[in-house]
């Protein structure tokens, strides 16, 4: 997954803006690498995978204002059944600590140069999406039936924010997450 924030200074005008984008700007970037874990296909009835990942694009971000940055982007896992076996399957998505090592305190780097930012599993960005540890969550799909021969999918939001207010350098910013799908 992609996340990009392109960085404005307040006390330029809407034309030197424009005119110095290229300059003043942050590209802030985290990428979301597919993990699956399970066994294989053949030794099962039913096997998942994740078949889409929306990028989140933070847009616009002003290091010196307040006003924080939310965005979101989807997960999608696709659970098919063998062809002539039904099959219930349930599974967890969980995502790593990315760079900083803290699925609590996720940032986005360009050299040594930090910018905070965080994935939350609600709209109320108020439960951090991890992997379980430091206080935070893993969405977790109850068991659900797939008929024989076919494929049932489900799409998760990841809801996106980077705080305001944080004086950094313009750059590009980024940070590799892992998905983790478990069933």
């Amino acid at each position: 997954m992609t996340m990009a924030s392109y960085v404005t200074w307040p006390s330029c005008s809407a034309q030197a803006v424009r005119s110095r984008r290229l300059h003043y700007c942050i590209i802030s970037k985290c990428c979301l690498a597919v993990l699956l874990l399970s066994v294989s296909p053949a030794a099962q009835a039913a096997w998942c995978t994740i078949s889409l990942v929306a990028p989140v694009n933070f847009g616009i971000y002003a290091p010196l204002s307040r006003t924080r940055a939310d965005t979101t982007g989807t997960v999608t896992v696709r659970c098919r059944a063998a062809p002539s076996l039904g099959e219930t399957v349930g599974y967890t998505l969980s995502l790593s600590s990315g760079g900083s090592g803290n699925p609590s305190d996720r940032k986005l780097s360009n050299g040594t140069s930090t910018l905070s930012q965080q994935l939350y599993i609600d709209a109320a960005r108020s439960q951090v999406w991890g992997d379980g540890s430091s206080g935070t969550s893993v969405i977790t799909q109850p068991a659900f039936y797939i008929a024989p021969a076919s494929s049932v999918a489900h799409t998760h939001t990841i809801y996106a924010r980077i705080p305001g207010h944080q004086g950094v350098r313009p750059g590009t910013y980024t940070d590799n997450v892992i998905v983790i799908l478990t069933y």
